[in-house]
């Protein structure tokens, strides 16, 4: 009577022991995956080398309608060390009339183009909209 008691009692220790071991391994699990694509989310966004390649990923973008702007971390070599500088991509998205197939056309900049290009996209702006003014004042008369 005592060994059926016995080992019942050693079944749901070790039960108990199994239990606790596996939910700890399920959260040691969890914390393995959480911590595995927080390094990998943080790897994609940081501009070091892989394996001597760059990884081919804008480290942000933005989007508004057709026109996307993407921010890219590039590397050069300049007199034997390493140079690392910031691009900006602008990209248009567009479909030709009777086609299924999208397009791009796109534009790369560097820091000191950006402003260059902002200047010149406002002149051409103001332009459109004062010559539409002056069009539709025209009509009017």
């Amino acid at each position: 009577m005592l060994l059926p008691l016995l080992s019942w009692k050693l079944i749901i220790f070790i039960r108990n022991i199994c239990g606790r071991y596996s939910s700890h391994m399920k959260k040691m699990r969890k914390q393995y995956w959480l911590l595995k694509r927080v390094i990998s989310m943080a790897y994609e966004k940081n501009p070091k080398r892989n394996g001597g390649k760059m990884a081919n990923r804008p480290v942000k973008k933005w989007k508004s309608g057709s026109i996307e702007t993407a921010l890219w971390y590039n590397e050069r070599e300049v007199n034997g060390a390493i140079v690392g500088f910031k691009t900006i991509s602008l990209t248009r998205s567009y479909k030709k009339k009777g086609e299924d197939i999208w397009r791009n056309e796109v534009l790369n900049l560097r820091r000191n183009d950006i402003q260059k290009a902002i200047i010149v996209l406002q002149k051409a702006q103001e332009e459109l909209l004062l010559t539409d003014e002056k069009e539709g004042d025209n009509d009017e008369e």
